[in-house]
């Protein structure tokens, strides 16, 4: 048996309270032993949080599309952009961390509409893809969670690399089992390598006589108290002792965890060095913004732009929502000003975008007024002239 999947019944209750329950988050069953048992492996955890992090946390807004072809920003929000989690005590943020956890660990993420608002759906509950059933042998696909059918018109499905002749995503963990699986047996083998288990850390060994099983004990106990203290430990001309290392095959063995690193960042298409890889491009001219840039490019635009085409289509006709990714890809202060200052000279920005870009308030006409007086002086002084006063 696998070490992801499991052979574990589990209940058919309702979609809806079996997800409320807690089996997707606490990782209870089938579905939660499988989840939790990929994330053990650290850069599937690495890889998959970095990317449902980064796009949890991105801004995003609905527009209203007139027929004139103009963009209005609504006066309201829709829910499904304030909060669309219909947990309670759940965000925003916890909801799309969900549903992106679930396209890179299953390829898919399968949801069904709980609430509507004046916008259309408004709450979608993310199910745990490891108890859907997808039957497409009719004309259109069913859908069953832990055996019960589902509403077919409720059923939110997002899914990635799907192939022809399918509605289902490819799912990254069943493609790459065979090295996800040695990154999880290395693992294991390091923890106990630091434990010590099976790989003596020495042999004191004396060389003028034979000890007993409880001679040996007694001197081994005696040895490691002086070690572990820091001591000096003293000995005859009859005791020798070497320390013992790895072989080149366990050393061998633990740069399977670094290479499968960079496989795993490979798949996600993350930066290596993020995940416990090795980039392999320290030759390469860098920056921190244009690896940043990359990453967006990569691995964030074309999930936020796949998930920006499944939200509009629970939205009324007119209204769609868009991801800020620009928020995500932040340079220093000087770049961004300088960036700022050339947007609003060409009339790309206005000054309110500019100042929400940058979490400020909008200026009240007085604080205008004395920024036009004291931008003036500061004219005059540059031109060589000097100020009123």
């Amino acid at each position: 048996m696998s070490i992801f999947f499991g052979n574990e019944e589990r209940s058919l209750g309702s979609p809806v309270d079996n997800v409320m329950g807690g089996s997707f988050a606490t990782g209870g069953g089938l579905g939660g032993r499988s989840m939790k048992g990929s994330l053990r492996v650290v850069p599937v955890y690495a890889a998959t949080s970095l990317i449902a992090d980064s796009l949890a946390v991105t801004p995003i807004s609905a527009f209203q599309r007139k027929p004139n072809g103009a963009r209005v920003t609504p006066a309201k929000q829709p829910g499904l952009v304030t909060n669309p989690n219909p947990n309670p005590l759940g965000t925003r943020i916890d909801w799309l961390h969900q549903c992106t956890t679930s396209l890179k660990l299953r390829g898919n993420a399968y949801g069904v509409a709980v609430d509507v608002d004046a916008f259309g759906t408004s709450k979608v509950q993310w199910l745990n893809p490891d108890g859907i059933h997808v039957d497409e042998s009719g004309p259109l696909p069913d859908y069953y969670y832990n055996g019960k059918k589902l509403v077919r018109s409720e059923v939110v499905h997002i899914a990635e690399y799907v192939l022809p002749g399918s509605v289902v995503g490819l799912s990254p963990i069943e493609q790459f089992r065979a090295q996800i699986e040695m990154a999880q047996s290395a693992q294991t083998f390091g923890n106990n390598v630091y434990r010590r288990s099976g790989v003596p850390s020495g042999h004191l060994k004396n060389t003028k006589q034979t000890l007993s099983a409880l001679e040996s004990g007694v001197v081994k106990s005696r040895f490691k108290s002086s070690v572990a203290n820091g001591d000096v430990f003293v000995s005859g001309n009859d005791w020798e002792y070497n320390k013992l290392g790895l072989s080149m095959a366990d050393v061998q063995f633990l740069e399977q965890i670094k290479a499968t690193a960079n496989q795993v960042a490979a798949i996600y298409k993350v930066p290596p060095e993020e995940i416990g890889g090795d980039s392999g491009n320290s030759l390469k001219y860098t920056t921190e913004e244009l690896n940043q840039q990359k990453f967006i490019r990569r691995a964030l635009q074309p999930t936020a732009v796949r998930l920006e085409h499944h939200l509009n289509r629970l939205l009324l006709p007119g209204y769609y929502v868009k991801f800020n990714l620009n928020a995500s890809a932040r340079g220093d202060l000087k770049s961004r000003m300088e960036a700022y200052e050339v947007g609003l000279r060409i009339g790309v920005y206005t000054l309110e975008q500019v100042r929400e870009f940058e979490d400020f308030e909008m200026l009240t006409q007085h604080e205008i007024d004395q920024w036009q007086i004291w931008f003036g002086n500061v004219k005059k002084l540059q031109n060589g002239g000097g100020s009123d006063a």
